[in-house]
């Protein structure tokens, strides 16, 4: 808007200097005769009317850029606010059209049963209701272990990858004779980089809730339904999945079960598991994974239960010894870090085991369609029961790219 301004603001000039040139020739020309004069006027006339355009079109731009000033003015001072998906899915066009019962069917917006009835969710429509629905199994987690994997969206239902199967090794002088000029014309060194390719499906994953169609009219408790159940429980697969997914029907192959990553494994027979033991097992994965020059590890997956003995592990003199302030602290939502790695907690990972690895090279998510609801009453005999199926799913498939950038590990001891 700065340059269009400009750009007016030199047109004027430049008329404005054509328009007092022309009204000089005007003027010399008094004497002269009457079509020349007549000529200049109409050039004259013609002039003014162009500045007056070009003055109008810079206030124009003026208001444009000041009201642009004023909303970014404002923009500093309000938080920007980010819709929820059950907002959208309220505000949708499709959802006032199901109802306004102008339609049956709700497309794509992204969610078990829901009735009026005592043995399901209660009195589900009353005459006056807490819009706040209260979720029955904790909170959101505040990092997921989809979170740590880069996603690229794909548009077919299956995904082609190179799988590196070989580390990397370093560069090496030309020749091993020494002086000046003794490494000329001789062959440098080969190295064999071996990849494999593999084909990874893009798996459905997906669940739905069957409820009355009264819940429709019910704006706010559908929408804290979708937010803190469909929505929540993809979450939930995904982690399940991407760790522990055995690669069967169209389950994805997680990471946990890929025959390639590192493993170091249990501790050795007869040693006594702690906290600091725990922390060290932790370390040595990260030096496995640095050993085939992974260095960035980013992300250690835990069980809550193994997170909660390592931070509540004290060293002789009482002190915590992963986080020496902890229980005073007044910090919050901040990401747990060990070994200076942000720790994903999840009750996908199974109590006594491990994960973590540079989750930026290692692996990605092939995103062929993002979470998304769907409603419909034609399923089953819904449509003469006043029912409608509230359907949550989303398509991904997960690609190991380089097993050798994770590795997994134990808190558990050997046995002899």
């Amino acid at each position: 808007m700065d340059k269009e301004l400009k750009e007016l603001l030199e047109k004027l000039e430049k008329a404005q200097s054509e328009r007092k040139e022309a009204q000089e020739l005007l003027e010399k020309s008094v004497n002269a005769n009457s079509s020349d004069v007549k000529e200049l006027k109409t050039a004259l006339e013609a002039k003014d009317a162009e500045i007056a355009k070009l003055n109008e079109a810079i206030k124009s731009a003026d208001e444009i850029l000041k009201g642009l000033q004023a909303d970014i003015k404002r923009g500093f001072n309000q938080k920007n606010e980010t819709k929820s998906a059950g907002e959208c899915f309220i505000a949708s066009e499709q959802f006032k059209s199901a109802q306004s019962k102008k339609s049956n069917f709700v497309d794509t917006v992204s969610l078990k049963a829901i009735t009026g009835v005592s043995t399901s969710a209660g009195a589900l429509v009353n005459p006056y209701r807490d819009p706040e629905v209260y979720r029955y199994v904790g909170g959101y987690r505040p990092l997921r272990v989809r979170d740590l994997i880069p996603s690229i969206p794909v548009t077919t239902s299956s995904v082609e990858i190179m799988r590196m199967t070989t580390g990397i090794t370093p560069a090496s002088p030309q020749g091993t004779a020494s002086g000046v000029g003794a490494g000329e014309f001789v062959a440098k060194s080969e190295k064999n980089l071996i990849f494999s390719l593999v084909t990874v499906p893009v798996a459905t994953i997906a669940h739905w809730i069957p409820a009355s169609r009264q819940v429709l009219a019910d704006a706010p408790q559908l929408q804290g339904i979708i937010n803190t159940e469909l929505i929540y429980g993809l979450d939930l697969a995904s982690d399940n999945q991407l760790l522990l997914g055995d690669g069967t029907g169209q389950n994805i192959t997680g990471i946990l079960n890929d025959s390639g990553i590192n493993d170091v494994g249990q501790f050795p027979v007869g040693t006594i598991v702690d906290g600091a033991k725990m922390l060290e097992q932790i370390r040595k994965a990260i030096t496995k994974c640095q050993q085939f020059e992974y260095y960035n590890i980013t992300g250690v997956v835990l069980n809550p239960a193994d997170l909660e003995t390592l931070e509540l592990s004290r060293a002789a003199d009482g002190h915590y010894i992963l986080v020496p302030f902890a229980a005073t602290s007044d910090g919050v939502n901040i990401t747990p870090r060990i070994w200076r790695i942000p720790v994903v907690v999840t009750n996908a990972m199974p109590q006594s085991n491990f994960l973590l690895g540079d989750w930026t090279i290692g692996a990605k998510l092939y995103d062929r369609e993002d979470a998304s609801i769907r409603i419909s009453e034609s399923h089953s005999d819904f449509f003469v029961k006043n029912g409608i199926a509230i359907l949550g799913e989303e398509r991904y498939a997960l690609g190991i790219n380089r097993p050798k950038a994770f590795a997994k590990g134990s808190f558990t001891v050997a046995t002899a």
